[in-house]
């Protein structure tokens, strides 16, 4: 049976970006996954209409009450804690700025065997003027958009520094260090699959 990949978006008023994302994901060449959109406060009539667009049966769409900022850290920490194995084992969460080679999941998800807790990628990022960043799952090394996570892995771990700008990649290092104490591998593809703006 194959695995199913859940993915987070965090969007915040940004129409086209969204979806060109969205996009990005129905073009995968791997079928099975889903989608949560959440947008941090009320959306737009803009963002609603891109929604509302699409009839893909995977993909779904939450508001939070309030716009909770933080660059969408408290969102991911609501959403790790919502987190359900039905909707997938592995978990990605994606900015909505961010793109991904159609075969993004498929390179991921093969990877993704019993005995791994992470899955992570090269990726090309804008904060260093769009050059190479290798992979590493440490600060500064890594963005969310970039890795895979074992859904248990990353409920226990859960998104905790919600105060600090480095969030992403301390929670790749804690989820690491879980899969370490837990026996679970974490793997590395060696190829630029996820393109941060």
């Amino acid at each position: 049976m194959n695995k199913k990949l859940h993915i987070i978006v965090l969007a915040f008023n940004r129409v086209m970006p969204l979806r060109m994302l969205i996009d990005c994901f129905i073009l995968q060449s791997y079928p099975y996954w889903n989608m949560t959109i959440v947008h941090d406060g009320a959306a737009p009539g803009g963002v609603k209409n891109i929604i509302t667009g699409y009839t893909d049966p995977r993909i779904s769409f939450i508001e939070t009450e309030k716009i909770n900022g933080h660059y969408g850290f408290p969102n991911r920490q609501m959403m790790v804690e919502r987190s359900d194995p039905k909707q997938g084992e592995f978990l990605l969460f994606s900015a909505d700025d961010s793109y991904y080679v159609p075969h993004f999941i498929e390179f991921m998800m093969d990877e993704a065997k019993d005995d791994v807790g992470m899955v992570y990628c090269d990726m090309v990022h804008s904060h260093i003027r769009y050059s190479l960043l290798p992979g590493e799952l440490k600060v500064n090394h890594i963005d969310m958009g970039a890795f895979i996570t074992d859904i248990q892995v990353a409920k226990e771990v859960g998104f905790q520094h919600i105060n600090e700008f480095a969030a992403d990649g301390m929670f790749a290092e804690e989820c690491a260090a879980k899969c370490h104490e837990w026996g679970l591998r974490t793997v590395h593809v060696p190829k630029p699959l996820f393109i941060h703006n």
